[in-house]
Formats: C-alpha cells, sequence, structure tokens
C-alpha cells in the first residue's frame, strides 16, 4: 500500500518583537560587586564611570546619567546616544560633574538607557519619558559616598 506524506502547513512566523536594551553588569564600573566607591568631598574631578551596552534588535540606544534623581536637582539631563548591535557591545562612559550631588550621601548615580528617543519639553521633567509608549528601557544605579575625612589623594585621575 502506497502513501503519500504532507508536511504539515506552515504557520505564519510571528512578526518579530521589540527587545530591550541592555546593561551588560559584567562591563561595569565600577563593579556591582565591589563596595561602593567612597570619595574625598574636595576632589576636583568625580568618580568615572563605565558600561557596555548592547541591543539584540540594532537600535540606536539612547542614554540620560541621573545623579540623586531623588533630589529633584537635575531631572532632565542631555541624553546621549550610541549605535548597538547584539554582538558588540558599545561602552558608555561619563563622570558626573560635582556640583550634581546633593548635599546629602550616600548618592545614587544611575545610568538610563533606552531604545527610543527621550521626549523633550516643559512637562517631561522627570526626564524618563520617551517619544515612542513602545519603546524599552533598561537601568543600573550606583551608590557613591563622599566623605570629608578622606584624604585627597584618593582622588581620582581626570
Amino acid at each position: 500500500m502506497q502513501a503519500c506524506l504532507l508536511p504539515p502547513p506552515l504557520e505564519q512566523a510571528a512578526p518579530a518583537e521589540n527587545q530591550p536594551p541592555r546593561i551588560l553588569p559584567q562591563n561595569l564600573v565600577p563593579g556591582p560587586t565591589l563596595r561602593p566607591p567612597v570619595l574625598p568631598a574636595g576632589c576636583p574631578e568625580t568618580q568615572p564611570f563605565q558600561a557596555s551596552v548592547i541591543d539584540p534588535d540594532g537600535d540606536t540606544i539612547h542614554w540620560r546619567v541621573f545623579v540623586d534623581y531623588w533630589a529633584d536637582i537635575d531631572r532632565s539631563p542631555t541624553p546621549d546616544s550610541v549605535q548597538a548591535d547584539a554582538d558588540n557591545p558599545r561602552p558608555i562612559e561619563f563622570a558626573p560633574d560635582r556640583s550634581a550631588y546633593s548635599d546629602f550621601s550616600p548618592h545614587t548615580v544611575e545610568l538610563y538607557i533606552a531604545d527610543r528617543p527621550f521626549r523633550e519639553g516643559r512637562f517631561d521633567q522627570e526626564g524618563r519619558i520617551l517619544t515612542d509608549p513602545d519603546g524599552l528601557v533598561d537601568t543600573f544605579i550606583w551608590s557613591v559616598t563622599l566623605d570629608d575625612n578622606l584624604d585627597p589623594l584618593y582622588c581620582p585621575e581626570p
């Protein structure tokens, strides 16, 4: 008896969904497993920070850095961007200005990335609103302490 085998009907492939950008924790400087940075309060320079980001969709990654976001000092810092892809992490480096830190300690330094641009406007003071509601984000927050009693020899290199 002969029979003919037919393959099952092919299903339509679902449209690709937008995937979020990612901050790679293994490339963070200072690293998340180290103690939080402690800096002399009188240093002219501030702690440098580094991160690597990827985006599985190859989107441009838009990023902002918030220092002491809870203190409401500057919730709309100037955004920056970097072209990213899934295979080649792209570096981001920044060193917040000393004047950005509030009078209270410990401080927080947040790297906030998105795969869509940030919306700019008078009523977007929180600084996290994107131009596209389907945009996706990732974030990492460092804790930093400024110490009035620490020797300035421990200031970071410019």
